[in-house]
C-alpha cells in the first residue's frame, strides 16, 4: 500500500505545481495579434491585410504590413524616373518623375485595371505602362534654381503641381495649374501664368511643399516638416482653384518629414506618407513622438531609427488633424530605408506607393488595415 500512496501524493504536488504555474498562461479567448506574413511565410495582399490588427492592445506589440512590389521595366523602372508623387486621374494612375526632362517631358501612366489584374494573379507583362506627354511652359528653365516637381492633383480636366526651387536664399516653393487632354491621347500643359508662391513657415534645407489635396472649393499644399523641434507651430497653406491665395490653417504636429497624402474622402479623411531616415537626424530634429506612445512600434521598427509609415488626418476649414487612428506600419527592409514620396489609395483594397530612388525605383502595394 506504502508503494502505491507515495507515487500519488507525488504526483498531486506536480498537478498543484502545474496548476499554479499555469495561471500566467494566455487565455485562448483573450485578444492578440496574429503572426506576422513572414513568419507564415507569404505576402499575399490577404493575408497581409489581416496580420494588421490596426491597434495596440494590451500593449502588445503592433503588427507591421509587408509591401507587395508591382514590378515595372524600362525608363519607368530606372533611377532616372525619380518619382515624387502619385495621384489618380480617373482610373489611371499617374506617376510624377521629379524632373519629367529626363523620361523626354513626360509622366507615366498605369492603368488601374492592369494593376489589379496583377494583384489578382496576371503576369507581371500585365503591367505594361505608358507615357504621359508633359509640357511645363518653360517652368523648369524659367524657375532659378529648379529642383523638380513635387506633388499633383486633379480636379476634373484641371491639374494642380507644386515645384521645390533652392538656393543660397533658402528653399523657395511655388504651386502651378495646368490643364489635361484626352484626345487623341492623355496629356497634360501647364500655365506659367498661374504660378502662385507658396508661403515657408520655416526654413530648413531641401524641406518644402511635398504633397498637396484639391478639394471642391480650394487647394491645399503640405509642408514637409512638421515636428515640434523644427515647426512648433505648422500650417498648411490654402489657394482657390485659380490659385488666389487664402487664409493658412493649422496643421497638426507630426514628426519626421511628410512626402505625399492620398485625396480627401468624404468624410473629410485623408492619409499621409510618414517617413524618417536617419540620416537627416541632425536636420530634422525629432522629439519623442506621440504616435509611438500610443501605439507602439511594430518589430521591425522597433529594432531600426527607420519610420516607414502611413498616417490618417483629416481636413476641415479650420485645420487639418489627428483622427485618432493608428498608423500604418510597413515592415522594414534589412538594412535599407526606402524613400517613399508617392501615396493614393486603391479602391477598399488599399494603397499604392513609390519611392524616388532609394534605396532604388520600387512601385508597391500596401493592403489596407483591418477596421
Amino acid at each position: 500500500m506504502r508503494l502505491f500512496t507515495i507515487p500519488v501524493t507525488v504526483w498531486l504536488w506536480l498537478g498543484l505545481i502545474a496548476w499554479t504555474a499555469c495561471g500566467g498562461c494566455e487565455d485562448p479567448a483573450s485578444p492578440r495579434l496574429r503572426p506576422d506574413a513572414a513568419d507564415a511565410g507569404t505576402d499575399s495582399g490577404a493575408d497581409i491585410a489581416g496580420d494588421l490588427n490596426n491597434q495596440n492592445i494590451n500593449n502588445q506589440q503592433p503588427a507591421e504590413v509587408a509591401v507587395v512590389e508591382l514590378p515595372l521595366v524600362g525608363d519607368a523602372a530606372g533611377a532616372l524616373a525619380e518619382y515624387s508623387s502619385l495621384a489618380w486621374f480617373g482610373d489611371t494612375l499617374i506617376l510624377v518623375p521629379q524632373f519629367p526632362s529626363r523620361l523626354g517631358d513626360a509622366l507615366v501612366a498605369l492603368e488601374k485595371s492592369r494593376i489589379l489584374a496583377y494583384l489578382d494573379g496576371a503576369p507581371a507583362a500585365t503591367l505594361t505602362w505608358a507615357r504621359v506627354p508633359f509640357d511645363d511652359g518653360g517652368l523648369s528653365r524659367q524657375i532659378p534654381s529648379f529642383e523638380g516637381f513635387e506633388a499633383i492633383g486633379f480636379s476634373g480636366g484641371t491639374v494642380y503641381m507644386t515645384i521645390e526651387a533652392g538656393s543660397t536664399a533658402g528653399t523657395t516653393c511655388t504651386v502651378v495649374k495646368g490643364t489635361v487632354t484626352t484626345d487623341p491621347g492623355l496629356s497634360i500643359t501647364l500655365d506659367p501664368q498661374s504660378l502662385r508662391e507658396i508661403p515657408q513657415a520655416v526654413q530648413l534645407d531641401n524641406m518644402g511643399h511635398e504633397a498637396l489635396l484639391v478639394l471642391e472649393d480650394r487647394v491645399v499644399t503640405l509642408y514637409e516638416a512638421n515636428g515640434a523641434n523644427v515647426n512648433p507651430s505648422p500650417v498648411v497653406q490654402t489657394f482657390d482653384l485659380q490659385l488666389s491665395p487664402l487664409e493658412a490653417v493649422p496643421m497638426a504636429s507630426l514628426e519626421y518629414r511628410l512626402t505625399d497624402v492620398t485625396t480627401v474622402d468624404a468624410s473629410g479623411t485623408f492619409w499621409a506618407l510618414n517617413y524618417f531616415y536617419p540620416g537627416e537626424a541632425d536636420l530634422l530634429d525629432p522629439a519623442p513622438d506621440p504616435l509611438v506612445v500610443q501605439f507602439g512600434e511594430g518589430p521591425t521598427h522597433a529594432a531600426s531609427e527607420v519610420v516607414e509609415r502611413l498616417v490618417e488626418l483629416a481636413f476641415s476649414p479650420s485645420g487639418v488633424t489627428h483622427t485618432g487612428a493608428a498608423p500604418v506600419q510597413l515592415r522594414l527592409m534589412p538594412g535599407e530605408a526606402r524613400n517613399w514620396e508617392g501615396l493614393v489609395r486603391l479602391d477598399d483594397r488599399g494603397f499604392l506607393v513609390v519611392t524616388d530612388k532609394f534605396p532604388t525605383t520600387i512601385l508597391a502595394f500596401v493592403p489596407f488595415p483591418a477596421r
